[in-house]
């Protein structure tokens, strides 16, 4: 099971949210006001290298940006990418209260910063730009995901024309 060490907050690490919060497409349009709410509001938690932050079928509702580290996302041995400092992971579970789809585990040790449904859903509440913003990205995904599985259909057909 995952061993997640909480880190105490100060004003330097106030501060360094607010740096990377500002370096992550979702939030980079934010005020200062929500920018300030979320640095606040998130949590920091460190993980050592090779520890799940959340496994397949797991349901956690939570958003990461990792502030230092990287991780891979995959389902047993099959990767499916990996996300470095500054990437963020996890925003379906924002809007959709599935299960994970994929386990996400470190490939060094990684320090992320953990957005909770509950804490957005209460931003968003007071700030629409902010669902906006996660809503813009998630729709940004689907459609380069169409386009790849366009790309590979046509591929497929070409290959079964020269056949």
């Amino acid at each position: 099971m995952k061993r997640e060490k909480k880190v105490s907050s100060d004003n330097h690490q106030y501060e360094e949210r607010i740096q990377v919060l500002k370096a992550v497409n979702i939030f980079s349009d934010s005020t200062d006001e929500i920018l300030d709410e979320l640095a606040r509001s998130m949590e920091e938690v460190d993980f050592e290298k090779g520890e799940e932050v959340f496994h397949k079928g797991d349901l956690l509702h939570a958003m990461y940006i990792i502030m230092e580290g990287r991780v891979k996302v995959h389902d047993e041995e099959h990767e499916f990418t990996q996300f470095a400092t500054n990437q963020y992971f996890g925003e379906y579970s924002l809007i959709d209260s599935s299960v994970r789809s994929a386990s996400v585990t470190t490939l060094e040790d990684t320090r992320l910063l953990r957005l909770d449904k509950n804490v957005f859903d209460n931003i968003a509440l007071k700030n629409v730009e902010i669902a906006r913003a996660i809503l813009k990205t998630l729709i940004k995904r689907l459609r380069s995901t169409n386009i790849i599985e366009e790309q590979l259909t046509q591929k497929s057909y070409e290959l079964k024309q020269e056949k």
